[in-house]
């Protein structure tokens, strides 16, 4: 049996596979632009037909600020034109295939990845160039090879997580009426106190998520055997799989905290509003921050791989010296 790997070696060895396959950063960062501007494109469409102009819609996507919108959006909604039905059927469709799109690069990406690491020696990385095993070619065939299953194991999980969202709204329910019927002092205590237990439920549910996505594209698994995988490497590594969830939120924290934040502010208060040079600015920041994100979501896809995988391999018996001769 193969050595389970601690948290501190996953992720040396994650960081090992992304540095010998670093064109998924440059191909998830696509991927990335490409969400956003389906994304976009499904917002535009119903503030159009609901007779927004373009420098709300600029105020919205480029700006961020959402205040002009939310004064004017009750009003607006009032009467339900056929334009503005067909608008949100249009933003629908655009959003469903914003998710196709987020799946392909998935599907893509842990391809490559558990191919890699099926491919290098297990324990501990002993240099890079093992893992290495991207192409272009072989992203595309992986993402056309298990788009599906990435789809119907996000599917299934989100339908899982239903009672999961139940308990999200009556959580912010109780906590509102507390604070109306008890007044601030009680709404604080039901806030605080579901706060712990909610946010370690979506905790679990997340390491769940990331641990079926982590096996979902190994040859021989599907999307109730990467489930069930998930689940399984939950109750056996649940310290391992906390700190590199909690390693990556402090890294995703930090670059907003201390480069996109600061950066935003700057911009905001050297620029002009809705000037050409804010435009350019912020979508240029957008587009560091892109990269950025690329770099930290394909590291922790490898750490995890390398994790999931290695508890896979554990649960392999060896084989006789007899058998193996």
């Amino acid at each position: 049996m193969s050595p389970r790997l601690s948290a501190a070696a996953s992720l040396r060895r994650g960081a090992a596979s992304l540095r010998a396959n670093f064109g998924l950063v440059w191909l998830n960062g696509v991927g990335l632009l490409l969400l956003s501007l389906l994304t976009a494109a499904g917002v535009l469409l119903p503030m159009l037909a609901l007779g927004f102009d373009l420098r709300a819609a600029y105020d919205v996507l480029i700006e961020s600020d959402f205040a002009p919108l939310a004064r004017e959006l009750p009003g607006r909604l009032e009467t339900l034109t056929p334009a503005v039905a067909g608008a949100l059927l249009g933003a629908l469709a655009l959003w469903t295939l914003a998710f196709l799109v987020y799946c392909w690069f998935l599907a893509g990406t842990y391809g490559v990845l558990i191919a890699a690491d099926r491919q290098a020696p297990p324990g501990p990385p002993r240099g890079r160039l093992a893992f290495r095993t991207f192409s272009g070619r072989d992203f595309a065939g992986w993402a056309g090879r298990y788009v599906w299953r990435y789809f119907w194991v996000l599917n299934v999980l989100l339908f899982l997580a239903t009672p999961l969202l139940v308990a999200l709204v009556v959580w912010l329910v109780l906590t509102a009426y507390g604070a109306q019927r008890w007044g601030a002092a009680a709404g604080v205590g039901f806030g605080c106190g579901g706060a712990l237990p909610v946010g370690f439920l979506f905790l679990l549910f997340m390491v769940w998520t990331w641990g079926a996505l982590a096996d979902a594209a190994r040859e021989g698994s599907g999307i109730w055997a990467a489930i069930r995988h998930g689940l399984r490497v939950v109750g056996r590594r649940p310290g391992a799989l906390f700190l590199l969830a909690l390693f990556f939120m402090l890294l995703t924290a930090l670059e907003a905290g201390l480069v996109l934040l600061p950066a935003s502010l700057a911009i905001q208060a050297l620029t002009e509003a809705r000037s050409a040079a804010r435009a350019g600015a912020l979508l240029s920041l957008n587009a560091v921050q892109w990269l950025a994100n690329a770099v930290i979501s394909t590291l922790f896809a490898a750490a995890y791989v390398a994790l999931v995988q290695s508890e896979r391999r554990a649960e392999t018996p060896a084989l006789p010296r007899s058998a193996a001769a």
